[in-house]
């Protein structure tokens, strides 16, 4: 004799079964939400890396000639290498004019860090942003004049 309706083995099998699926889907979410914090912090950090190196740029434009000359590897003075702190981020910058000889560049290393991470952004800044005459050009090719920036 066969009552219709579910026996009560068959809804506890079709409960765990359910219960399974919920939990790896709350799983994956999880995964979901950490990956997309860590994207959130990498792009904040990435944020504030761009933001000095644009004031820092805009400084070295200046003055490039002085920044290439005083910001040397063996003794920068104080103006090459600067740290401050912006909401839960700290930064430090350092400006390097002697990298790579002859070649009208200075190097900006901007290190941004927190409690979970840090970046490195490193650029440079070469003497054709600060150019103001006759700038190199693959008819003219060669490096900037020392006076010519």
């Amino acid at each position: 004799m066969r009552r219709e309706g579910l026996t009560l083995i068959e809804v506890l099998i079709a409960m765990a079964f359910i219960g399974i699926v919920f939990a790896a889907l709350a799983a994956l979410q999880i995964g979901n939400l950490r990956i997309t914090r860590a994207a959130t912090l990498e792009t904040a950090r990435l944020e504030v890396a761009l933001e000095q190196f644009e004031s820092i740029k805009r400084s070295i434009e200046g003055n490039f000639d002085t920044f290439k000359s005083d910001c040397t590897v063996a003794s920068p003075p104080p103006k090459c290498t600067v740290s401050d702190s912006e909401g839960r981020f700290e930064w430090e910058a350092s400006i390097s004019g002697d990298t790579i000889d002859e070649d009208g560049l200075v190097s900006v290393v901007v290190l941004v860090s927190d409690s979970l991470g840090s970046i490195t952004f490193r650029q440079y800044v070469s003497c054709l942003d600060v150019a103001t005459g006759d700038r190199p050009s693959v008819f003219s090719p060669g490096a900037c004049t020392e006076g010519g920036s």
